[in-house]
This record gives C-alpha cells, structure tokens and sequence, in this order.
C-alpha cells in the first residue's frame, strides 16, 4: 500500500461549535493505482486530501504514506517528506505569475533533495504539449496550458504519488478531457500514483476505480439520515 488511513477523524472547533468534517474508518491505496472520488462540493474531500499530503493533521487516526506516519511527523518533517514524496496540483494551477513556465516547474525542482535539473523540465514541458511555449508566463497561456504547466510541475520531483484537488473545475470540457487524459498516461509513465477528487462525473467515469466519498465519510451518511 502506497497510502493507509485508519479511523481518520476530523473536527473544526470555534468558541461556539464543534464541527466533524471527516470520519473515515479506513481508506487504502495500493502502489500505482489510480483513483477517482466524487461527491459534493465542500463535502470534505480536500480536507482528505490535505491529510494525506501532511498539509493538516488529523483531530485523531492514523495516516501511512509511503512507508511514512505522517501525523506523527513534525510540520518541517512533513513538509521535506511532501517535497520527496508527493505531487500536488490545485484547481487554480498555484502557478508565480512572474515566471515562465520553465521557472515554475524548476521552481517546483528547488524543494526536493536535488538539484533543479532543466533538461528534465524541458522534457516535461515537452511532454505535457508545451516545448514551443516554455518561456513564456502564466499570463500568457490558457488555462488549460497553465494546468498542463502544474502537471509537469507536480511530476518534476519524480513523486511516488500524485494528489489532484479538482484539477479540471476551472476547464472547459475539452480541456478537462485533455488533462484527465494527460494525468493517467503520465502518473502511469513515470509510475506514480494518482488520486483525484472531483464533483465533475465526467471526469469521474475515465477512471476504473472509483469512490463514492458518502460511503467512505460517515459523517456524510449521518447527515443524510438527519435530513
């Protein structure tokens, strides 16, 4: 298993309430799978997400990825284990409008033990469909281009998984076939796995194996049962 969750709960406190997003039982992913959950917008899919990643700590449970307990790391560990370990690629494509696409993805280089290697990025930025377009800033590409920039970005460190948070919400359906597309061949390609989260079925129905989130997250199913 590349990731292993078990009795993963979440709580927001503010002085007034208490609020449990996530209450999952468990949750594996197995070495190269690739997979889809879907469900509602501001279901808690990110939050899992974010735990996965190390980006959030979990109110209690246990989180293995890659061999690693990330909840019982620092957050300097966690954050030199993601740089290691995981590719991250946003819904808004994060990019440093400032740079080209050729810094962005060697900027994303930059955190990971190595050195930043540009025949590599070039070589990514060859393969998402960008070798003529490398210099030039977010700005000046789509935004499909731009999420193609992400992708070569995420895939840059040679991570061993791959985290989408709905990576397509800001594409048009043409762009959002073409990513999807590009992001299984590549995370197949290089051996990563890839999870995505998304609302979109469409996207949801490229992908062999998939997750409904209301039957992971049982908070999702004691809110329905209240309804």
């Amino acid at each position: 298993m590349i990731v292993e969750m078990k009795d993963i709960e979440m709580i927001y406190e503010t002085w007034s309430e208490k609020t449990k997003v996530l209450d999952i039982p468990q949750f594996d992913i197995d070495i190269g799978e690739q997979i889809a959950i879907f469900g509602p917008s501001g279901s808690g899919k990110s939050t899992l997400l974010h735990i996965m990643s190390g980006l959030l700590l979990p109110t209690q449970g246990s989180v293995k990825v890659c061999g690693e307990f990330v909840h019982k790391l620092s957050e300097a560990q966690r954050d030199h284990f993601r740089s290691r370990n995981i590719g991250y690629i946003f819904q808004t494509f994060n990019l440093l409008q400032g740079y080209t696409a050729m810094e962005n993805v060697l900027m994303g280089m930059t955190f990971s033990p190595g050195k930043a290697d540009r025949a590599a990025a070039k070589k990514l930025l060859e393969q998402v469909g960008l070798g003529g377009k490398m210099k030039r800033r977010p700005y000046h590409l789509s935004f499909g281009e731009q999420q193609r920039v992400s992708v070569a970005r995420a895939i840059a460190n040679k991570p061993k998984l791959i985290l989408a948070d709905e990576p397509t919400g800001s594409l048009d359906p043409h762009n959002s076939v073409e990513i999807i597309k590009l992001l299984k061949e590549i995370c197949k390609e290089h051996g990563c796995s890839l999870v995505i989260v998304s609302h979109n079925m469409d996207m949801i129905s490229f992908f062999e194996h998939t997750v409904d989130f209301k039957k992971l997250n049982r908070t999702l199913q004691v809110q329905e049962a209240l309804k």
